[in-house]
């Protein structure tokens, strides 16, 4: 069963087609700052690699344990922001909060803000 939805073209909607320049810009902005965050991440990664490899191997094997160990949790609290983000837009567009959507975000808060344990930074 095929299901077919037409929608109406750019201008018979009423949408202008012209790019929007002012929005644009912003968009640019954001964009730049987060290409140098991100080479500024990328070249200090690289020059700790470089400094391991110049000890000897057994500190880049260290170096890459570390590496990896520090990898998993910045996904995992992204994962979180993500899914804390995801609630907020939802509550935000339906304007009401179920008390299990508090309960949620106050959990990801409580993951997110707890400050690391000695025998993490250890690591």
């Amino acid at each position: 069963m095929k299901v077919i939805c037409r929608l109406p073209r750019g201008r018979a909607a009423g949408v202008s087609l012209a790019p929007h320049l002012h929005t644009q810009r912003r968009l640019l902005v954001v964009g730049r700052d987060l290409v140098v965050r991100t080479a500024a991440l990328r070249g200090s990664l690289v020059a700790l690699t470089a400094v391991a490899a110049w000890i000897g191997p057994s500190s880049v094997a260290a170096h890459q344990v570390a590496f990896e160990i520090w990898s998993f949790f910045a996904m995992a609290l992204d994962a979180l922001a993500i899914a804390a983000l995801m609630i907020m837009i939802a509550v935000s567009t339906t304007e009401r909060t179920t008390p299990q959507t508090s309960a949620l975000l106050s959990r990801i808060g409580q993951l997110t803000i707890r400050p690391p344990t000695p025998n993490a930074m250890a690591a």
